[in-house]
């Protein structure tokens, strides 16, 4: 994964969607992260924060982009019951009622950015390996809250982010755009410079994007194609999800979500796919469990539909 700093500069910095509130604002994130901060181990220990943010977990954009840029994210959530029966190596935690007296603090370390699935992300608790495994819907159910940490840990002896590849300049802007207060310049002796490198051609201009306009004909051939292979009462369901994409589409298209996709293992082409996802999962909550078979259905034929025009 890589984060285009020329391409981020040359579209005007685009600001993160809502990795917006400091978690300093909050007197009880305060009070569970003041040692932190203070430096653990402690007292005064050696490795510290210098600053956290709170994401909002219902863009999973922001999400995805703090788990990659700052190390993974520490993750507050009530546990159902039938998680903690199904504690063990590699299980799937998926949506399911949260139970308030089992409150747990776990570690995100990464995420699968696999489009045509449901968003997983790698859960580190109780010494299990392989971790536990939480879905997006999963996540969404438990009454979560996810912190992202600026520290100096992150970084190397030369000023370079492990997670990034970034110098410690680059990742202290990021941080601002996403909320953060500024955390200072950089604490790490500059690298000496190196020999200049012979000239090297410029690299090819990025393919252009797509217009919104051939975006959403594209959205539009592919419901019609999946509805000539449906039932009269599939056709219904998959015309009222139709109207619901292409008006997610039209509000969430722009700049800075075609930016972020840029900045993940995934193209513009599987941002569509994950709000098409979007899309059905929140049906899916309105509806009620009996409707998950035929909205399945429908998720499965427009996905093929649309993995053969995206292509």
């Amino acid at each position: 994964m890589t984060w285009d700093r020329i391409e981020l500069e040359r579209r005007g910095w685009p600001t993160p969607p809502k990795i917006i509130e400091l978690a300093e604002r909050d007197p009880m994130v305060m009070g569970a992260l003041e040692e932190w901060k203070a430096g653990i181990v402690g007292p005064d220990g050696p490795h510290r924060v210098i600053s956290c943010l709170t994401v909002d977990i219902r863009d999973v954009t922001s999400l995805l982009l703090a788990v990659w840029a700052f190390g993974g994210a520490l993750w507050t959530a009530a546990l159902s019951r039938r998680w903690l029966d199904t504690a063990t190596p590699g299980a799937v935690w998926d949506a399911e009622t949260p139970d308030v007296r089992y409150g747990h603090a776990m570690h995100i370390s990464g995420y699968s950015p696999v489009a045509a699935e449901h968003h997983r992300f790698a859960v580190e608790t109780w010494g299990l390996a392989p971790p536990v495994q939480v879905t997006y819907r999963g996540l969404l159910s438990a009454q979560s809250e996810v912190i992202v940490a600026f520290s100096r840990d992150q970084f190397t002896r030369n000023g370079i982010s492990a997670f990034t590849g970034r110098d410690w300049e680059f990742m202290r802007q990021l941080w601002q755009r996403c909320g953060g207060r500024d955390v200072g310049p950089s604490p790490f002796a500059p690298a000496p410079s190196p020999a200049p490198a012979p000239p090297v051609p410029a690299p090819p201009a990025p393919a252009p994007l797509p217009t919104l306009d051939i975006v959403l004909g594209t959205i539009r051939a592919a419901f019609q194609n999946a509805r000539n292979r449906s039932s009269p009462m599939l056709g219904y369901m998959l015309a009222r999800v139709e109207r619901l994409v292409l008006a997610a589409v039209q509000e969430r298209w722009g700049v800075r979500h075609v930016v972020l996709a840029g900045s993940f293992a995934f193209s513009w082409q599987a941002l569509v796919l994950s709000i098409v996802d979007a899309v059905f999962i929140g049906l899916e909550d309105q509806l009620g469990e009996m409707f998950s078979p035929v909205l399945e259905l429908a998720r499965s034929l427009v996905h093929a539909e649309l993995e053969k025009l995206l292509t």
